[in-house]
């Protein structure tokens, strides 16, 4: 009619793998209960060692490679770095570590490895052009002329914009791509680009009236006026 309890414990480098009660499991438990006693029983408990190596398989898919890749054996507690490099002409697109997205990662660290672990890595081809959009916006016109001219460019061409107002407007600034108010600007293209040049409209011309004892003189905006005093 007592209860009575009974705790099992693993060695150092053993983990337990189950216990049974009169023959029938109750798991890989570390403690167990005989409630009310009204007959006998028995109780057995096994373990397993625990392994002092783990393996990492790596892989990496067209366009790229994963250094160290395959099986790669780890000893418990350690570390394991891999790196992952794309070839010419393609991009890092996803790094899965045990199924699970850790991004365009170039690197990555197992720390302190217990487990077995799974790395992968995908790429994407680069695009063989890479297109620039200029767009123009503000209350001012002007245009905005680009050197190499065109709208799509190879990958690392260097791409010299310059913005060009039209008379009684200015240039007021860049945006997107490029920044800054001087009207040049310069893009190396590793991807499509989108630049807006803003343009402000001027003052309307205004007429300045200059009033002497004898009269007055009306100058247009912009002219020059030489007045002489006698």
């Amino acid at each position: 009619g007592t209860n009575r309890s009974f705790t099992i414990s693993a060695n150092t480098g053993y983990s337990i793998s189950g216990v049974t009660v009169d023959g029938a499991s109750v798991g890989a438990v570390s403690t167990y209960t005989f409630s009310n006693v009204t007959a006998n029983h028995t109780i057995s408990a096994s373990f397993t060692a625990n392994p002092t190596t783990y393996t990492i398989t790596a892989s990496a898919g067209t366009g790229g490679t994963i250094s160290p890749s395959g099986s790669v054996t780890v000893n418990k507690g350690t570390n394991r770095s891999f790196t992952i490099s794309a070839n010419t002409g393609y991009s890092i697109s996803g790094v899965t570590v045990d199924g699970a997205s850790v991004g365009a990662v170039s690197a990555y660290t197992f720390s302190n490895v217990t487990a077995n672990h799974t790395i992968s890595a995908s790429f994407t081809a680069n695009p063989t052009k890479y297109t620039l959009t200029i767009k123009k916006t503000g209350s001012g016109s002007g245009t905005v002329t680009n050197n190499p001219s065109g709208s799509a460019f190879s990958p690392g061409t260097v791409v010299n914009l310059v913005a060009n107002p039209d008379s009684g407007s200015s240039f007021a600034g860049w945006s997107g791509g490029c920044s800054g108010t001087t009207a040049t600007c310069r893009i190396t293209m590793s991807s499509n680009v989108s630049v807006a040049a803003s343009f402000t409209l001027n003052d309307p011309p205004s007429n300045i009236t200059i009033t002497s004892p004898d009269g007055g003189e009306k100058v247009s905006s912009g002219s020059t006026l030489t007045i002489t005093w006698t």
